[in-house]
């Protein structure tokens, strides 16, 4: 299991893929079974990604769908993925440049974990980039103020246009 640490910021952020990394961007060699876990580890989504180009591919990652899953502001996560055979390209720490994260999403270092089945990879690396495998694709969830004025301009709009 080869992975790594996040935690997010101020605003909560919802996953709804999970995605492996396609260096060459032309298809992965064998299947992995990928997840998220809470810091606690328990494990909260997880999926398999095919071998091949059938899963979407942005900016080198190959995503599958997840069942939406919110990430809470100030909560510390795990991502990882199962390496079986080797046939896919490990990127280990610190060779990978120009990283960045989401807004909101801080990178808190590379996680590992012994064994060829899905666990929680708490072992520690080091801060530099983490084990290019394993990413999640997510967005800031709205804030309840800004929904409610988003909702109240809907509902003026209806109504002046009602009043027309």
């Amino acid at each position: 299991m080869l992975g790594g640490e996040f935690s997010v910021g101020g605003q909560d952020m919802l996953a709804t893929d999970i995605g492996f990394f396609d260096s060459s961007q032309n298809g992965l060699a064998e299947s992995h079974e990928m997840g998220i876990f809470a810091s606690d580890g328990t494990l909260l989504r997880s999926g398999t990604i095919g071998a091949g180009t059938g899963a979407s591919l942005i900016n080198q990652f190959r995503y599958i769908g997840i069942a939406p899953l919110l990430l809470s502001a100030g909560q510390t996560y795990r991502v990882g993925a199962v390496f079986t055979t080797g046939d896919d390209p490990v990127l280990f720490p610190g060779y990978v440049t120009g990283f960045s994260t989401v807004p909101d999403i801080t990178f808190n270092g590379s996680r590992f974990a012994f064994g060829a089945t899905l666990d929680d990879p708490t072992l520690s690396f080091g801060g530099d980039p983490a084990y290019f495998g394993v990413n999640i694709n997510a967005t800031a969830v709205p804030e309840p103020t800004t929904l409610l004025l988003l909702g109240s301009g809907v509902v003026a709009l209806i109504r002046r246009r009602a009043v027309k």
